[in-house]
């Protein structure tokens, strides 16, 4: 049996800006967090991260997303982090509420426990269908050789360390929204 999860309305509350990144740059329009579930050619399995073996994620359709580029890479990093690659471009979405969705906010993940790295990735959780907008693409380049960012899951001093990507991650606009954002890469030195 599922535990409810605490949830907010979209039209109850205000959201920052926030971001989802994919490799598929086909997927602008409504989607559905239990078919984000699914897998098929779009949403192939994923490699599990030792992280979340240890810590597992609430198994429920639902739309992961940021505030930042930073905290959606971050987000997931742990299943790419065994492939080698000089950079990765990714597509970046935009939810575009309506007002009904059930939003899980990075505080409740936290404080519930129920995904371990959202302190840092300030990640949120949609939990109803969502118009999602392709706002534009990026590129990160790959930080395999650290340093790495170290956390304790979910802020808890109690639990061990572990990591959460590359302490500094480089990524920049190669198509930038229109109207500009102030998303900005956190190195400005990358080129």
């Amino acid at each position: 049996m599922m535990t409810a999860i605490k949830s907010v309305r979209s039209r109850l509350a205000r959201f920052p800006q926030l971001f989802h990144i994919s490799f598929n740059g086909k997927l602008e329009g409504i989607w559905d967090p239990e078919f984000n579930q699914k897998e098929d050619d779009n949403h192939p399995a994923e490699p599990v991260a030792p992280e979340d073996e240890w810590y597992p994620e609430p198994n429920i359709g639902r739309v992961s997303v940021a505030p930042t580029i930073e905290g959606c890479f971050r987000g997931v990093w742990a299943n790419l982090s065994s492939i080698w690659y000089p950079h990765l471009n990714f597509f970046v979405y935009s939810p575009v509420f309506k007002g009904d969705e059930r939003i899980v906010t990075p505080e409740t993940l936290v404080k519930d426990r129920l995904v371990w790295d959202a302190h840092v990735t300030q990640e949120y959780l949609i939990l109803d269908k969502v118009e999602m907008k392709l706002i534009g693409e990026i590129e990160v380049v790959n930080r395999r050789m650290g340093p790495y960012l170290q956390v304790h899951p979910f802020g808890d001093k109690k639990e061990p360390q572990t990591r959460l990507g590359p302490e500094h991650i480089q990524w920049k606009w190669t198509k930038e929204p229109e109207p500009k954002l102030t998303e900005k890469s956190s190195l400005a030195v990358f080129k």
